[in-house]
């Protein structure tokens, strides 16, 4: 029989030898694949979307204890119960991306809506019209990008 001709000695040498480099490099793929895979399933948890702010009196005084409330459509969300802080802040953790509504209660009602992308931290602040009660139009007190025209009140 020939050296080379596979039935020999050598022919089943090469064989294994080609066999056992076969299951190591399908042995290191799998393990590849699989880190792969688990890294994927580990991702970090996206950021929680925040609505926050401050409610202000008339006066500029922090509205202690005054009453809020957030509603949407975007995801049939109508909540109200939060009370402000000490120094008239607020914080309210909503479902997501969308278009919200916060309103405050205290010497009258002042609300503002905003759009909020997922994960964003979002500020919001309000401010009461007056301190006698008298005038219960909102004043929005949010960023420009936040306030559209038909929030701004001119005159009286």
């Amino acid at each position: 029989m020939a050296a080379g001709g596979g039935d020999g000695m050598w022919g089943r040498r090469r064989r294994t030898r080609t066999r056992g480099v076969r299951d190591r490099v399908c042995l290191i793929l799998t393990v590849a694949v699989l880190v792969g895979t688990a890294a994927g399933c580990s991702r970090e948890p996206e950021a929680p979307t925040v609505i926050s702010g401050t409610v202000y009196l008339a006066t500029g005084e922090p509205c202690t204890g005054c009453t809020l409330g957030i509603s949407t459509r975007d995801h049939a969300m109508n909540d109200v119960g939060q009370m402000t802080g000490d120094d008239g802040s607020y914080s309210w953790e909503v479902p997501g991306a969308g278009r919200y509504t916060v309103s405050a209660f205290g010497d009258g009602t002042v609300e503002e809506t905003v759009d909020v992308s997922a994960g964003e931290a979002r500020t919001v602040d309000l401010t009461f019209a007056s301190s006698d009660g008298a005038d219960r139009r909102p004043v929005p007190t949010g960023s420009p990008e936040t306030v559209t025209s038909s929030e701004v009140i001119v005159g009286g």
